[in-house]
């Protein structure tokens, strides 16, 4: 609120500053009342978030867990593969050596 015409071109009365004030400060606790909600809200969206990111840093942590025992699956797999791989040379070798002495 801004002082009216009338209030400008007289000395104020101590009613008039008193009512004055007081719309002040009623205007200063509503914003103030505003801040707060705004902070409040504020607040519970990062600790949300907070919450948030500590789950998906679990997960990750999971994850990188799972991974690791995959790639050492994956590695156990291959020393596996390559050793099938050499006994089936081994056996095609013993059958063409054996289909060479029956002939």
């Amino acid at each position: 609120d801004t002082w009216s015409d009338d209030e400008n071109n007289m000395d104020p009365t101590p009613e008039i500053l008193t009512s004055h004030v007081s719309s002040l400060l009623k205007q200063i606790g509503d914003h103030a009342r505003h801040l707060n909600s705004t902070i409040e809200s504020r607040d519970k969206a990062m600790e949300k978030m907070e919450w948030k990111f500590s789950n998906a840093s679990h997960d990750l942590d999971v994850l990188a867990t799972k991974n690791k025992t995959l790639k050492e699956g994956l590695k156990e797999m291959e020393a596996l593969q390559s050793g099938y791989d050499e006994l089936v040379e081994q056996y095609e070798l013993v059958v063409e050596e054996k289909e060479a002495l029956d002939e």
